[in-house]
């Protein structure tokens, strides 16, 4: 090799040195800094957050017992022990009166605490929102939630941010807005094989296609969830699928099979609805010309039926007694109907003013999203 091309080699090889030395600084400074960032909670605290997944009750008994070790210095684990009270409260379905804690929490993770713990934060924030009834407050975290987890592949909130921001979206009766979050919700879901919330998509998605107008999508995905239901055994949504299986047959008009389906539902005593399931009864056993057996479930309604329930019931049961002959127990049927009405009716206003509110908003956020 002659001079020159000794001295290219070796410009060459200086070169390369350089950008191995440069390339390993910066990756010893991005492992210090993920050091440093680490944080090394005490056992007992990460513990509970494993339990709040599992058995929340007993994560709030054990925070309780230990609420006096982390209620003094503003450290880290004192703000991780803030996060899992709240944390524990949200997976025991604890019902929420206010936003202060949830909102001091958010501030601390976003601007100095643990990064990693942020997401969890934001879904539990948009879950403390939604009991709130602040749909949008509540869809706007759980957004902040999916931006950060989807694309690390988080077996656990990337599935349900997409859930319940098609819950959310549906129970405001968005249900465009809400068909694409429950698709990707099955989608992951089925990816991670959790069949019970596989199930509770399949019915989200039933719900959402019946209110669509596509009944017969709707009913693909109840069977579904019906099939599902037993696979895993859990007795209160057979329960819950097959009387949602009655209500599509009497739909259809198939009353011999609503029936077949409403007396297996009826069957598993700890179905947790039980008012739709009393009325479903009421109804097709009425249609069927069975009289006094419709009577049996006319009573449960009215005993332990909600207000929508129980006005239907009053209505067949002033039928009932006046082809009876019985006037004035028709009129005393008649005027508790009127009183169920009204109550159905300002449930019904008050519905539809935060469906309005609800879209309103909405609607806002998706303009400010495009000016941004």
């Amino acid at each position: 090799m002659n001079i020159k091309g000794i001295i290219e080699y070796r410009k060459k090889t200086i070169l390369a040195c350089c950008i191995f030395i440069v390339a390993s600084s910066v990756i010893a400074f991005f492992y210090m800094i993920s050091n440093i960032c680490a944080v090394n909670y005490p056992q007992e605290l990460t513990g509970i957050d494993s339990l709040c997944d599992t058995h929340p009750y007993i994560a709030k008994a054990k925070l309780k017992d230990i609420a006096y070790k982390y209620n003094k210095e503003a450290d880290e684990n004192n703000w991780y022990y803030r996060f899992l009270v709240l944390k524990a409260a949200v997976k025991s379905n604890e019902d929420c009166n206010n936003s202060s804690e949830i909102n001091d929490v958010v501030k601390f993770y976003e601007k100095s605490g643990n990064k990693e713990l942020l997401p969890q934060v934001y879904y539990c924030a948009g879950c403390i929102y939604r009991n709130l009834k602040d749909i949008t407050s509540s869809n706007q975290y759980f957004l902040k939630c999916l931006e950060i987890v989807k694309d690390t592949q988080n077996k656990v909130l990337l599935p349900l941010c997409n859930y319940q921001l098609g819950y959310n979206f549906s129970m405001q009766s968005l249900y465009k807005e809400a068909l694409p979050y429950q698709i990707k919700s099955l989608f992951y879901h089925k990816k991670y094989n959790n069949k019970s919330r596989i199930l509770s998509d399949y019915e989200e998605l039933a719900w959402t296609y019946g209110n669509m107008g596509n009944k017969d999508k709707a009913f693909e995905y109840i069977k579904k969830a019906n099939v599902m239901a037993y696979s895993i055994r859990d007795t209160s949504k057979i329960s819950e699928t097959e009387c949602q299986l009655a209500i599509h047959n009497m739909e259809f008009y198939q009353l011999n099979q609503a029936r077949k389906h409403i007396d297996i539902a009826l069957a598993y005593p700890n179905g947790n609805n039980k008012s739709a399931l009393y009325s479903t009864a009421l109804e097709i056993y009425s249609k069927l010309g069975i009289i006094e057996k419709a009577k049996t479930f006319c009573d449960s309604t009215i005993s332990i039926g909600n207000i929508y329930g129980k006005r239907y019931a009053y209505w067949w049961l002033a039928l009932y007694n006046n082809r009876n002959g019985e006037q004035l127990a028709t009129h005393d049927c008649i005027q508790k109907y009127k009183d169920y009405s009204d109550s159905v009716s300002n449930a019904l206003s008050a519905e539809a003013s935060a469906k309005a509110n609800a879209l309103y908003n909405y609607n806002i956020r998706e303009k400010e999203n495009i000016a941004l």
